[in-house]
């Protein structure tokens, strides 16, 4: 039901931002406020504040944030996420161009790809800000999946019986209780990145207020610092809030 509700979303957003440009279109004369400007070249590219391209960077805009806005519904993964807003804004600011403003500008084949690509980037920086809460909304829904099931996992059961405890024995030299590199890479990955963005900081004023050196911090966030170790614990404590945040070092001490 989620996934059909978001879909309908996108489809009214795509809806809505064609009848905006569309309007847009109608009320003004592009073709003759473009015959007007200089011709197109590599030095002289168009800008975003020509009329049709403003409406191309807003139709652009809405529908990559609506596709992206169903990614982080339908994706698990924060990293799959990232790689897929990346590819999204650029494959809609590109048919955009192509479809909506290209008959406007008409821009000589050999000189396509650098005005393209200066327009994916217009569309890149109107997104940015969106994109970036897009982000840490990800990470925060991997970090809660993943508190969720270590506290299914550490849930009390019945009693074990004699066999029960004879079984775990077995199994437990065979495998280990402690979550793997890779799950813990994730948690203390989306844990970093929601500390960050609510204390507006850098990794590095993490480390400073954990007093652990790069080499450390990079071995916590790969899941490869034991948690039980010195090192670790000074980094949980920072992001727990238990170890607060030092002001940057002056110059000169």
């Amino acid at each position: 039901m989620r996934s059909l509700l978001t879909r309908l979303t996108v489809r009214e957003a795509t809806a809505t931002a064609e009848e905006e440009f569309h309007a847009e279109e109608s009320s003004w004369d592009w073709s003759e406020s473009v015959a007007l400007s200089p011709p197109l070249s590599a030095s002289n590219s168009r800008s975003p504040s020509a009329r049709h391209w403003k409406a191309g960077i807003r139709y652009a805009r809405a529908v990559s944030l609506a596709l992206l806005a169903v990614a982080v519904e339908e994706t698990d993964e924060p990293a799959r996420f990232v790689s897929f807003s990346q590819h999204c804004v650029a494959d809609v600011a590109g048919t955009t161009y192509q479809q909506k403003l290209h008959p406007y500008d008409l821009v000589p084949a050999r000189e396509m790809p650098e005005t393209l690509a200066r327009f994916q980037r217009f569309v890149y920086s109107a997104v940015a800000q969106d994109l970036a809460k897009l982000k840490l909304e990800s990470w925060k829904r991997q970090s809660h999946r993943l508190r969720v099931i270590r506290r299914s996992s550490q849930k009390p059961s019945r009693r074990p019986t004699e066999t029960d405890r004879g079984s775990m024995r077995s199994a437990r030299g065979q495998q280990t209780s402690e979550p793997t590199a890779a799950v813990l890479a994730l948690d203390h990955e989306a844990r970093l990145q929601e500390f960050q963005e609510g204390h507006d900081v850098s990794v590095a004023a993490i480390s400073r207020a954990a007093r652990v050196h790069k080499p450390d911090m990079r071995r916590w966030r790969h899941g490869k610092l034991g948690p039980k170790s010195v090192m670790a614990k000074r980094i949980e404590d920072v992001l727990s809030g238990v170890t607060p945040l030092r002001p940057p070092a002056r110059k000169g001490e």
